[in-house]
């Protein structure tokens, strides 16, 4: 883990308001924080390099080191509130696909002081008081099977099913030993709980990575070749996955009601035994897409207790901020943003900063870190971690779970190496390597340069608040990246455009995809493929078929039950179009808009009221911007 980091779980405050501010140190020696405005994030010494203004602030001190934990893995939990003894004789029954076969016995189901279920390679296994049962059946990947136990007059029979046929594997079996149930404590899906964990260790171990659905309990010994089908009059408990998909509760149709939560925010709505591919929806057929896929690196919550909270003052000036944390030479940034007070806006112009793109490639692990890349970190003074060498942290939408299913969840409430100030994205001969948030800062210092007065708000907060937020300025101008939307960030915009307000595009790969949001939680899902993995006709109507939106609910979100599509270039099928929002289509998106630098420059002179300036050099770049001098439209 990086020695000194933080994290905080909103990314924007008002004047009045508090952030929580969480931190984990491995340092033997208290940290200092305090507050920095951030102006310039870009640490190539060709450019200005980092600036940041430190700003007197309440929570400003030195507070002591402790180190805070991270603990990956999705699973599900039922916590009886009392033991319910098994009938004799009663089945147990689950279905089963498993995506990693790696060796390590994988726990699908256990229940306290009673049986655990494995899978493997090799096949199922049964383990209850240290007795051990194993089926001569090997399993598949990708392939559903239904495991069943059967505990009947002292005896315990375990059976593996294949639900689907695999031409010269036998992978269907069953085996049998002495023993008996008991009673039904707590039961863990997809994990089993850690023997004697410390208070750091992560209480759960041999995570699944695979699905699961229809985990029940039933009376009666259910032998026989047919997989069950369940009806809930027939079962002791049901835990059916199908039931409040868009939220972390599992659901028991059984009569005694023992729900349970979802640790790690698993994939639902993904295709379960029963997809038959008919309907694309999960909303329209519930049952076709009853799994779960679990991981054993899922991570939505890090669960770090707060070390400090930080209230805006009255009268900060909107902008962009940091909460700094030093101890020696080591040193992290958290960025967040001030907005102005509600209903008021401080400037004519304001800037919308991409957060949602921020926190879909949040923690994007490349794969370029090399010799090259380390030297000009150390040479630069840029920010000296990177994502792919620090994983615990969780990755971006643009990689994959170690059983090669795309990640379709991004969080807040975990570190966000890429959002530091100094952040290096690649080694770039020609310029600073930088994108997102440290690229954008870009604009933030030449706007501060130019005296060019300007407000910021976020993806969040144009979503939550709509268009009235954006009512009192005369312009709105983009990031370099503002790639994912909402329907409402989206309809915000043509509705400002539509109401006479000006939109200065300043982007590539604009409002393209599109993500959804959970009310139950703080987090963000998006249905693009990553690099390396392919998504053919990205402009047609296949671009809502990438490699894992087909393994999931395909045109069906997972947390908001709509179109699972990209915002701008599939939204001319629902009549809301990109050209719309920026007047350009994908060819001509920035020559339209931007003009050319002067333009752009003169044109927000105009609209602040500010002089004329001189056009911006990109440090990126390192020359003066090539763009022809084409009117503004």
């Amino acid at each position: 883990m990086v020695p000194l980091i933080g994290y905080i779980e909103r990314l924007s405050a008002r004047p009045g308001e508090q952030i929580a501010v969480k931190v984990s140190s491995q340092l033997d020696q208290p940290y200092r924080a305090d507050l920095v405005r951030i102006i310039h994030g870009d640490a190539n010494p060709a450019g200005p390099g980092i600036k940041l203004e430190e700003i007197p602030a309440g929570f400003a001190g030195t507070y002591a080191s402790r180190f805070q934990p991270i603990h990956s893995g999705s699973c599900g939990v039922v916590t009886p509130a009392n033991l319910v003894a098994f009938p004799d004789p009663c089945t147990i029954v689950l279905r089963v696909q498993p995506w990693l076969l790696d060796g390590r016995p994988q726990t699908v189901l256990a229940i306290d002081g009673g049986p655990a279920l494995s899978v493997a390679a090799e096949g199922a296994s049964l383990e209850i008081g240290g007795d051990r049962v194993h089926v001569a059946a090997p399993m598949l990947k990708r392939r559903w099977y239904e495991l069943r136990v059967v505990t009947d007059g002292g005896r315990l029979h375990l059976r593996q099913t294949a639900l689907q046929r695999s031409w010269g594997t036998a992978d269907t079996g069953q085996a049998e030993m002495a023993g008996a149930l008991g009673a039904l404590g707590r039961v863990t899906f997809a994990a089993a709980p850690a023997l004697r964990p410390g208070p750091r260790d992560n209480q759960y171990r041999a995570f699944f990575n695979g699905r699961l659905e229809d985990p029940a309990i039933l009376g009666g010994a259910r032998y026989g070749d047919t997989p069950i089908e369940l009806a809930a009059s027939e079962c002791l408990a049901w835990w059916d996955f199908s039931a409040e998909i868009p939220t972390n509760r599992i659901l028991d149709r059984g009569p005694d009601g023992l729900h349970g939560a979802l640790r790690n925010l698993p994939t639902r709505a993904v295709r379960g035994s029963r997809w038959t591919g008919h309907e694309p929806n999960w909303c329209h057929a519930p049952r076709e897409y009853a799994a779960i896929h679990f991981h054993e690196d899922d991570l939505y919550d890090c669960g770090w207790e707060t070390d400090f909270a930080m209230e805006i003052p009255e009268g900060m000036v909107s902008g962009v901020y940091g909460v700094r944390l030093r101890c020696g030479d080591i040193q992290d940034i958290v960025p967040f943003y001030v907005l102005p007070p509600a209903g008021a806006a401080t400037a004519p112009i304001v800037f919308l900063a991409p957060t949602f793109t921020y926190q879909i490639y949040g923690n994007h692990q490349r794969g370029n870190v090399d010799d090259a890349f380390r030297a000009r970190q150390a040479a630069w003074g840029a920010y000296p971690w990177n994502a792919e060498q620090h994983a615990e942290y969780g990755a971006s939408t643009y990689n994959t779970h170690p059983d090669g299913s795309g990640i379709c969840y991004s969080s807040l409430r975990r570190p966000l190496l890429t959002m530091r100030p100094g952040y290096i994205t690649y080694f770039d001969d020609r310029g600073s390597g930088l994108r997102h948030f440290p690229a954008d800062t870009h604009l933030i210092d030449w706007l501060t340069v130019k005296a060019i007065s300007f407000d910021v708000i976020t993806d969040h907060d144009l979503d939550r608040e709509g268009v009235v937020l954006l009512q009192p300025y005369r312009a709105v101008v983009t990031g370099s990246h503002p790639e994912y939307h909402t329907p409402n960030t989206l309809n915000a915009l043509q509705d400002y455009i539509i109401g006479g307000g000006r939109l200065a595009y300043l982007g590539g790969n604009g409002f393209y995809w599109r993500i959804a949001k959970s009310p139950a939680t703080r987090m963000s899902s998006k249905s693009a493929a990553p690099k390396g993995v392919s998504a053919p006709g990205r402009v047609s109507r296949a671009s809502i078929t990438t490699r894992w939106m087909a393994d999931m609910a395909v045109c069906g979100a997972a947390m908001a039950g709509r179109l699972r599509c990209c915002a701008a270039s599939a939204f001319p099928r629902k009549g809301c179009s990109r050209d719309r929002t920026t007047g350009a289509c994908r060819a001509r998106q920035t020559r339209a808009l931007r003009g050319s630098s002067r333009t752009l420059t003169a044109r927000l002179s105009a609209i602040s009221g500010y002089p004329e300036a001189v056009p911006p050099v990109s440090s990126s770049t390192g020359r003066i911007s090539s763009w022809g001098p084409r009117p503004m439209r």
